[in-house]
């Protein structure tokens, strides 16, 4: 008998808890003995009503709880090129554990695709998860078999058998589940190694982009824009917001395809995913999208919301020890008293009855240069944004991009709709089946 613990688990790629979400219902929890009933006996329905699960005992799809709370029991591949059964069984030989295999939905004689599922001896944590997902594709991929690498999403959900045109399976009850700490010690060591000098690389780098925008600033420079890309690289921000290094090329978490298409030159980024669309520029050639890491920023933080998001960034980076939308709106301030200071003063005699008409300063701001304070917390995710964004039904005062007061009591209705975790629910998940 399996480990029985209750595992999340869902039907069709809009299920979601979230209250706001027309589709929001309760996760359902299944065991991995559930799941080896299924693989004999399974159902034939719908992709759109397909069970699925996330290996992990929180119940959410949301990747940033799941980083600080999934405690996984299991980890799966998906191959969705043609395969025989027979070279995945010779590559799973090699863990010598537990596994159940299974043709996903879409499958056919011609081309077999394949799902596999893993017990863990013991479970492990969203990190060490990761991990160990990655060192099993590796294998596979060593073995000439292309896995579909957003298996190693935290929150990335996996299919359950659902029997279609063809449909297989093998399960390896005789073996123990797989002590990964141990079977895999050498592979994790050097994947921790190799974490461990990325680190050490991206935080020279970060420190160095530091610098460079303190310079910056010092020269005269309070663009929280440019502020924001010398602090933190594409790269940084592409692996905070859920995009998966592939080799030299990153895949979207939006993406379904599975192949990877964002790419980095300098301190832009290219993406020829159409998943990405609204994201930063759209490309010359009309296809994918381009930006810089404020983009990331404002898209997966902001929603799409460049004046949230100017805002935010204001606040995070100082000038002379104050933020920057502070240092630009003192700026404004004396410039217009100087202003108001510089202006002619003309002196009527009594004897010249002349009426000169005062002049009086003032400033008008269009309603779509509206800044409204959200999250300003880089390493937030785009499970955290809810609803709208902004403070509802409190008055509070801001600044404009040129430091220019704002005083409002409402918020910016946001345009970009709320997607759940890494995913876009409005993409296939999954390929096709």
């Amino acid at each position: 008998m399996l480990n029985q613990a209750k595992l999340c688990s869902g039907f069709g790629q809009y299920h979601t808890d979230k209250p706001s979400s027309p589709n929001q219902k309760s996760y359902q929890v299944i065991t991995l003995d559930d799941i080896l009933s299924m693989a004999k006996t399974p159902s034939s329905v719908a992709k759109e009503n397909a069970q699925w699960f996330i290996p992990s005992t929180l119940l959410s799809r949301e990747a940033e709880k799941q980083r600080a709370g999934g405690s996984y029991h299991a980890v799966w591949c998906d191959f969705d090129n043609h395969t025989l059964l027979t070279d995945i069984q010779a590559v799973l030989a090699g863990l010598m554990c537990s596994h159940v295999i299974y043709s996903s939905r879409s499958s056919t004689l011609e081309r077999q695709k394949w799902r596999v599922i893993i017990p863990l001896a013991t479970p492990a944590n969203a990190c060490d998860w990761k991990r160990v997902a990655a060192t099993i594709n590796d294998r596979f991929e060593q073995a000439g078999i292309v896995p579909d690498r957003a298996s190693e999403r935290v929150n990335q959900i996996c299919y359950l058998p659902n029997r279609g045109e063809y449909y297989q399976f093998h399960i390896e009850q005789n073996l123990e589940p797989l002590n990964w700490r141990e079977a895999l010690a050498d592979e994790l060591a050097e994947k921790q190694r190799q974490a461990d000098q990325e680190k050490l690389r991206l935080d020279q780098l970060k420190e160095q982009s530091r610098l460079k925008a303190i310079e910056r600033m010092a020269t005269g420079s309070h663009s929280p824009i440019e502020a924001f890309n010398h602090s933190y690289l594409v790269m940084q921000c592409l692996e905070l917001y859920g995009y998966t290094r592939v080799g030299k090329k990153y895949l979207s978490p939006n993406s379904g395809s599975g192949n990877a298409g964002v790419t980095i030159q300098g301190h832009r980024w290219t993406s020829s995913h159409g998943s990405d669309a609204g994201i930063g520029k759209t490309n010359k050639n009309g296809g994918g999208c381009n930006g810089d890491a404020f983009d990331l920023f404002t898209w997966y933080e902001h929603r799409g919301n460049r004046n949230a998001a100017l805002k935010a960034a204001g606040d995070m980076f100082t000038v002379n020890g104050k933020p920057i939308n502070k240092a630009n709106q003192r700026a404004y301030m004396e410039n217009n008293s100087t202003a108001k200071a510089d202006k002619k003063i003309v002196t009527v005699s009594p004897a010249v009855p002349l009426k000169v008409k005062s002049e009086e300063v003032s400033l008008t701001l269009q309603n779509n240069n509206r800044i409204v304070r959200e999250s300003n917390n880089p390493l937030s995710d785009i499970e955290n944004t809810e609803g709208a964004g902004g403070t509802e039904g409190t008055a509070y005062s801001d600044v404009a991009c040129d430091g220019s007061p704002i005083n409002h009591d409402e918020r910016t209705e946001g345009t970009i709709p709320h997607f759940e975790g890494d995913i876009d629910p409005l993409h296939d998940t999954d390929g096709n089946g």
